[in-house]
């Protein structure tokens, strides 16, 4: 790991889109390998540091980070930033992002047994993963509606 925090060092202060990417593509090694700690440092490292970052690659970093976040069981703050990722992706009107987005927030929403809540977003997530011929989003759309609906004694709805 050593060699990858000298590189996100570098590109903090020579390519933040770089740095960015790195990261984000981390986000695995640090949560397999008990790193999560050190993950969420560097991905608010570069939200902080770096604002000439591409929506889309912010976006990312903002999910990854709402991953490691609710991974910590920082449910409160994972739900936070999953909204604020959400915000973004409707924002520049990314129905991939917000899809996932909607998900995120309502996986979090689901934890703090808000399921009614986490039910209506995710089967907005499942609508727009359908309109977009997205089948992984509705994949995971379905299979958390299914839960969501198990815990408030509904219907699955299709």
């Amino acid at each position: 790991l050593e060699n990858f925090r000298s590189a996100i060092k570098w590109c903090l202060e020579n390519n933040a889109e770089t740095a960015a990417v790195l990261a984000v593509s981390l986000r695995s090694v640090w949560s397999v390998n008990g790193h999560i700690r050190e993950g969420q440092y560097w991905l608010r490292e570069i939200l902080r540091k770096t604002a000439s970052i591409t929506p889309k690659t912010r976006w990312e970093v903002l999910t990854g980070l709402g991953n490691l976040t609710q991974f910590r069981g920082e449910i409160e703050s994972a739900r936070e930033i999953y909204q604020r990722c959400l915000d973004d992706s409707r924002n520049y009107d990314d129905k991939k992002q917000i899809s996932q987005s909607l998900r995120g927030v309502a996986a979090v929403e689901y934890l703090q047994h808000s399921f009614e809540s986490a039910r209506t977003k995710i089967l907005e997530s499942l609508e727009i993963s359908r309109s977009i011929d997205d089948d992984f989003g509705a994949g995971a759309a379905g299979a958390n509606n299914a839960a969501a609906s198990a815990s408030t004694g509904r219907a699955v709805a299709e």
